[in-house]
């Protein structure tokens, strides 16, 4: 081996700790060499050097002593919490969310505000909106390591376009990524709201610990998130999940329909109130009157909650014979006010499947899933990427 394979070796192993020392701080925050040293395996010396390093670069921090134990008192590290920060964005039919956070996830300002029309528009509310997010909290942009976007559809990565977001007006041209991208910069990735939904349960909801589970958003559009083995089921094409495409018997049946998919036209929430009306509760407008109208055990409502219940009794039992989760949770505009339907639920699926039935719950992050998944996901991007930008060339 030459020098300077010995040189590039030698570089390589030592990043390699650097980023083994830096991930374990986070997780072990605040912690001592000591504790690095059993934790990761790697000498003293070598926990040592990394630290050092890190502290350069202005990514780790001392916080303190020890106490309590005899002997001297330990030095603590952590993360230097504004080494980088993170945006996470919600984008819906109804409401756009913000969410500014720092390296170690410590939520440093938020915003929501009604969905403006057209995507045009939408673009510059959301560049609007997290810049002044920005500026409150007097975060330089170019200190953001990440940005990401949740949205209905699904990021096609060799066109570079969000597709299948066709409750999302306008969300699908073809300018839409580049121009998302020169106002919040090249560092953003794009995803399935409902895919981020279920990464937010995972991170800081009921799917904690949890190794198979799946989120079933109702809302303005309808899908699932499935969390597999640990690690979100994305699909070969990212497609997994879209359970609007079930082919279910919908009132609706016409091209637009089919582009849409029959179940969401049947069971999102504009479907519920289309349902509503069809058995004579004419003043529903909105997902809301029909559930309050169920609750007070209007007929009409009532029978609308049945249809509803219906098809998503079939969509879950093609969940449950596909990929066997032992927890469901039940979130978005709609799903989130379904606590009094969680046992017929389970008890349609039991009276359809001789298979075991999950667990069902409410997602108790109401409107915050998808932005907190967006968050869990974009403080690994930017954790890795502060390390990137310190590393000398």
């Amino acid at each position: 081996m030459t020098a300077s394979e010995v040189a590039t070796s030698a570089t390589f192993l030592r990043q390699v700790n650097e980023r083994t020392v830096f991930r374990r701080v986070f997780e072990l925050a605040p912690t001592s060499v000591t504790q690095l040293v059993n934790e990761t395996g790697l000498s003293k010396p070598t926990v040592g050097l990394a630290l050092a390093r890190l502290e350069q670069f202005g990514l780790v921090q001392k916080v303190g002593l020890r106490t309590g134990a005899a002997g001297r008192a330990p030095q603590l590290f952590g993360p230097r919490p504004e080494a980088g920060w993170v945006v996470a964005i919600d984008v819906g039919l109804r409401w756009v969310g913000v969410l500014l956070a720092d390296l170690t996830g410590t939520v440093a300002g938020r915003s929501r505000r009604r969905s403006k029309r057209g995507a045009r528009a939408l673009v510059d509310q959301i560049g609007d909106m997290v810049d002044e997010l920005l500026a409150g909290t007097e975060v330089a942009p170019e200190s953001v390591l990440n940005v990401v976007v949740g949205s209905p559809g699904v990021y096609d990565e060799a066109g570079h376009r969000v597709r299948h977001a066709s409750n999302l007006p306008g969300w699908e041209r073809p300018d839409l990524v580049p121009t998302l991208r020169d106002r919040l910069g090249a560092h953003i990735a794009f995803e399935n709201d409902v895919d981020l939904a279920a990464l937010g349960e995972q991170a800081y909801g009921l799917g904690r610990g949890v190794e198979n589970f799946v989120y079933l958003h109702i809302g303005s559009g309808l899908g699932i998130g499935a969390v597999l083995g640990g690690k979100l089921h994305r699909g070969a094409h990212g497609t997994a999940g879209e359970v609007a495409f079930l082919p279910v018997a919908a009132p609706e049946s016409g091209r637009a329909a089919l582009r849409r998919g029959l179940l969401e036209t049947a069971a999102a929430a504009d479907g519920l109130v289309a349902a509503a009306r069809r058995h004579g509760l004419t003043t529903a407008s909105k997902a809301e009157d029909v559930l309050a109208a169920a609750k007070a055990e209007e007929p009409a409502a009532v029978r609308a909650m049945a249809d509803e219940l219906d098809h998503l009794t079939t969509a879950l039992a093609a969940v449950m014979t596909l990929l066997d989760p032992e927890l469901v949770v039940l979130g978005g505009g709609v799903g989130r006010h379904f606590g009094d339907y969680l046992v017929p639920l389970r008890q349609r699926l039991a009276a359809l499947l001789p298979l075991p039935i999950p667990a069902f719950a409410v997602s108790a992050l109401g409107d915050d899933a998808t932005l907190l998944g967006g968050l869990a996901s974009g403080l690994r991007n930017a954790r890795e990427r502060a390390l990137q930008r310190a590393e000398p060339v």
